[in-house]
């Protein structure tokens, strides 16, 4: 197991998807906590609260489910987990 996902629990629980671009928030990222944001690329043109769990619902429609965070996001999620 990294540092960083020692440091930071949950990290590993965090679910996201790829729409390869197909819209400008690429990325839709659900956290431990319930919390859903919407990232572009690379979270720096695009990062915003969504809603909870329950109101933004999870499928294909938001793309392909990925088995880890990108690195250009993982930053930006991290920042959303403990700020």
């Amino acid at each position: 197991m990294t540092q960083e996902k020692q440091s930071v629990p949950g990290l590993h629980t965090v679910v996201v998807y790829d729409n390869e671009g197909e819209t400008f928030d690429r990325y839709t990222v659900y956290t431990p906590d319930g919390s859903v944001f919407g990232m572009s690329e690379n979270a720096e043109g695009f990062n915003q609260y969504l809603g909870e769990w329950y109101e933004v619902e999870e499928g294909d429609h938001l793309g392909k489910k990925l088995d880890s965070i990108p690195e250009s996001i993982r930053e930006a999620v991290i920042n959303r987990m403990t700020n």
